[in-house]
């Protein structure tokens, strides 16, 4: 668990939570489905590429949850199919 320094302030742990999930998750989504799917796209078609960018969006979390990565892959490569339309 992310345990924040006993002087912050609790409103400043939140903030900073918040912020984090937000760059993260837009920083993922250009990289991905902006840069790497329009390249791959580009030299092989769509359906390749939603199935390499939701795999390695996949594997890329492979160490925060590697128990649960492969199950989640059909669901990985859903949601990049998904985000294309």
């Amino acid at each position: 668990p992310i345990v924040p320094p006993p002087e912050m302030p609790l409103v400043t742990g939140f903030l900073l939570l918040v912020m984090q999930s937000v760059v993260a998750g837009v920083s993922e989504e250009a990289a991905f489905r902006g840069y790497m799917q329009s390249m791959i796209e580009r030299q092989h078609g769509l359906a390749v590429a939603i199935v390499a960018s939701g795999t390695l969006f996949g594997l890329l979390h492979f160490s925060s949850h590697p128990a649960d990565v492969f199950m989640m892959l059909p669901y990985y490569v859903a949601v990049s199919a998904v985000m294309e339309a």
